[in-house]
């Protein structure tokens, strides 16, 4: 079987194949880093369950929606944290960027126009 990947790349993957399928991601998620914090990866998850509720629920929303309850939902897991854990948070200001990776790879919008803001 022919991947595009590197031939270290498949050795590397089957090397590390426990841990890699031991790792709790996010949907969507292709790409493992030890610089994303696991606090990201919770935020993604509860935002998607929210996502799927209010798809569910027929409520409409865009980007400005979403960006804000992904900062509420990482404020509420900052709170339930030890103080000691959250003194090495990075601040998460889900901004326009933080969206635009979030959201391609994370759930299929019947109109992904009317998701952006205008």
């Amino acid at each position: 079987m022919q991947y595009d990947m590197a031939k270290s790349t498949i050795c590397t993957i089957l090397r590390n194949k426990e841990a890699l399928k031991a790792d709790d991601v996010a949907k969507g998620v292709t790409i493992l880093t030890k610089q994303r914090p696991k606090l990201l990866d919770e935020v993604d998850k509860l935002l998607l369950a929210w996502i799927n509720q209010q798809e569910l629920a027929g409520d409409s929303f865009h980007e400005t929606i979403i960006c804000k309850k992904a900062l509420h939902i990482h404020h509420d897991l900052l709170a339930t944290l030890p103080s000691t854990s959250t003194a090495s948070v990075e601040e998460f200001k889900a901004s326009g960027g933080w969206f635009d990776k979030f959201h391609p790879t994370n759930w299929n919008l019947s109109c992904n126009k009317a998701w952006r803001s205008s």
